[in-house]
């Protein structure tokens, strides 16, 4: 669990995460994996996951998603890292 709850950043080209819980992504299918533990930890954001990406941050934020907002989400410490 995080130390700190989640929070979403809303910007006006992408949303930034920030409080993210990173579970290991195991297995052949990376994202079919992440999908699975997103579903499994009732998340209502997840990281994007890529060919180089093993793990998958998840945040479950009392707020409801905007279905209308389409802008990209991304995890703050995954940017900040890369």
């Amino acid at each position: 669990m995080s130390a700190s709850a989640p929070y979403a950043l809303r910007l006006s080209s992408a949303n930034l995460l920030f409080g993210l819980d990173w579970y290991a992504i195991i297995g052949a299918d990376a994202s079919l994996e992440a999908r699975r533990i997103a579903r499994r930890c009732r998340a209502t954001y997840s990281t994007p996951v890529t060919a180089n990406t093993m793990s998958v941050g998840l945040a479950t934020l009392v707020e409801r998603r905007n279905r209308g907002n389409r802008q990209p989400t991304y995890s703050a410490a995954a940017l900040l890292a890369h």
